[in-house]
């Protein structure tokens, strides 16, 4: 009974593909449903080992004929759009549940406890994974106890840890990067540091110099200071909440970027101070050059009981100009002073241009290299210097052009001589520490001293030393 249904159904089957036209391929796939038909149980007769039904040779002899499929890999999506989602639910389940206990420690010795996610603090800190992986107390007990640091700096730094955010006020926000500095979180210190750079208006400006000095982070408080110099009508409009101490370390800065003139507007417009603290007319008569204002102005402000003298006018005198360009700052002055004439006297009376021997080439205009107006390429070991016969600089960073190109293991050295002390050339900025350079970067100068000159010098590779600017306070050197 077995051998006539399979006959039966073969035949069915070779009738309608005939009937059909179908190819080979086609027959294997339509006749795919027959092949389990044929599957089914039959009769003890037909199951003899290695006997091979008719069905099944020709099953085989038809795949035999066909070309093997080509395979194709599974399309990948990848879509990061919703990230903050999983930041978000992360940033709930700060606290409330971790493998290990941070303890912050109060002055009267009482503890909070935060409870949070080893792998968390792990995958940040180098610190923490030591502590946590090693062979440390806090390994064995689960938990770090915190003394130095506050209940809210602590909460907040931990907080980033989850949620990738900041929400603290600016004095905590300085702590949180002194935090990071600890525990080698150095994304988060760098990320601390500009988002401090960014909030330094009128009021915050010195809250951050006020923090800096618990925390003892000099970086921030001369970029503070130096805020203050630069934009002294804004920050100065009324009497700032600061020590006098440090009121004046900022009035009687050389790099105080007002006239007395301007001064004495802003000082005689403030509040009377609280008990204890100087007063404005003591900050007036300690800070302003009465001989450099208008005696008009003095005598109108009803002063002179105040002082108890009044010198004969006298033009107003800029204590400091800043200028994120010094050299061409330079120029426009030259400019303004000499008309049409000024550039026979800019390279020799205003900027000396000093070289390596050989280090510039003959159809390079020093005039123009003089105010880095044109191009100029050195070679490795070769270095330029700008000398400055009748005025001082206080350097503060460099920024790179627009356009400009720093070719990839390019090395450069910018140094500057101390006013006073020929010889005395100090490097204030290396490249290489700051990796690739590109173009509209700008960095910072480590220079704290005031300065007759600067130099460039290549250490390694080709530079174009017309490519950036220098920023900085320009002071006439009488001053």
């Amino acid at each position: 009974m077995g051998c006539l249904k399979m006959f039966i159904l073969l035949k069915c089957l070779k009738f309608g593909l005939c009937r059909s036209g179908l190819t080979g391929l086609e027959y294997h796939c339509w006749s795919f449903p027959f092949a389990q038909l044929l599957a089914l149980p039959v009769g003890p007769q037909d199951q003899v080992s290695g006997v091979q039904r008719p069905c099944e040779r020709a099953m085989v002899k038809e795949s035999s004929r066909r070309s093997p499929l080509p395979t194709r890999k599974a399309a990948v999506v990848k879509d990061s759009r919703k990230k903050e989602w999983v930041a978000e639910k992360l940033s709930t389940s700060f606290g409330k549940t971790g493998s290990f206990s941070v303890l912050v420690e109060a002055a009267d010795k009482t503890r909070t406890e935060f409870k949070v996610s080893s792998v968390i603090l792990s995958s940040w800190s180098d610190v923490f994974d030591k502590m946590m992986n090693h062979d440390f107390k806090e390994q064995t007990q689960k938990q770090v106890v915190i003394k130095d640091f506050s209940l809210h700096g602590m909460e907040a730094f931990l907080r980033f840890l989850y949620s990738g955010t900041l929400d603290a006020d600016v004095q905590t926000l300085v702590e949180v990067m002194v935090i990071a500095d600890k525990y080698q979180v150095k994304e988060l210190s760098s990320h601390c540091y500009n988002v401090l750079n960014e909030q330094m208006n009128e009021k915050a400006v010195w809250d951050i110099v006020k923090a800096s000095d618990k925390f003892h982070r000099e970086d921030l408080r001369s970029a503070a200071i130096n805020q203050i110099l630069i934009q002294p009508k804004m920050v100065l409009q009324e009497r700032p909440p600061a020590s006098d101490e440090l009121l004046q370390e900022v009035l009687g800065s050389d790099f105080l970027c007002l006239s007395d003139e301007e001064l004495l507007d802003l000082l005689i417009m403030w509040e009377d101070a609280d008990e204890g603290c100087m007063s404005k007319f003591d900050l007036i008569a300690k800070h302003v050059r009465l001989e450099k204002v208008p005696a008009e102005k003095i005598k109108s402000m009803v002063l002179m009981p105040e002082f108890g003298f009044c010198k004969p006018f006298k033009t107003k005198t800029i204590r400091s100009e800043y200028t994120d360009d010094v050299l061409c700052s330079l120029k426009e002055r030259c400019k303004s002073q000499h008309g049409e004439e000024w550039d026979e006297v800019f390279l020799s009376d205003w900027v000396n241009i000093i070289h390596t021997e050989g280090a510039i080439s003959d159809d390079v205009d020093l005039v123009e290299l003089a105010y880095q107006c044109d191009q100029c390429e050195l070679e490795a070991g070769n270095w330029v210097e700008w000398r400055f016969p009748l005025f001082a600089v206080k350097l503060l960073g460099i920024s790179i052009n627009e356009g400009a190109e720093v070719a990839e293991g390019t090395h450069f050295i910018v140094s500057c001589e101390k006013k006073g002390s020929p010889g005395s050339m100090q490097e204030v900025f290396r490249s290489e520490e700051h990796g690739q350079i590109f173009a509209e970067q700008s960095f910072p100068c480590q220079c704290d001293f005031v300065a007759n000159c600067f130099r460039v010098e290549v250490t390694f590779g080709t530079l174009d030393v017309c490519c950036f600017t220098f920023e900085g306070f320009l002071l006439d050197d009488e001053d």
